[in-house]
């Protein structure tokens, strides 16, 4: 038998869903799963300290301010709310060639 595979250090995203997508589901009553592309550090106790890789299951978003509400398991129950920044992967959709007057 050959060497095994190897095993990444990181969950590996096997699928992207755009945010407008996420936020129809999670008005639809749908559970939104996500794996957390980046940390954040709560900062309030409403809030939810999040790290990479953290398994987040999406409950709501509050559209003006940016904030979604999610819930995990890893460590006990645990929900509150997080930046969608911190949830997001953004992606470049049309090429640009930055100047130095931008």
């Amino acid at each position: 038998a050959g060497p095994s595979p190897a095993v990444p250090d990181k969950p590996r995203i096997l699928r992207r869903m755009p945010l407008a997508d996420a936020l129809r589901a999670i008005q639809a009553g749908q559970k939104v799963p996500i794996l957390a592309p980046s940390p954040w550090e709560a900062q309030a106790e409403n809030q939810l300290q999040v790290d990479i890789g953290d398994e987040i299951i999406l409950h709501d978003c509050t559209d003006e301010a940016g904030w979604l509400l999610g819930s995990k398991r890893s460590r006990g129950p645990q929900t509150g709310w997080c930046p969608v920044d911190r949830m997001a992967v953004y992606e470049v959709v049309k090429d640009y060639t930055p100047t130095s007057e931008r």
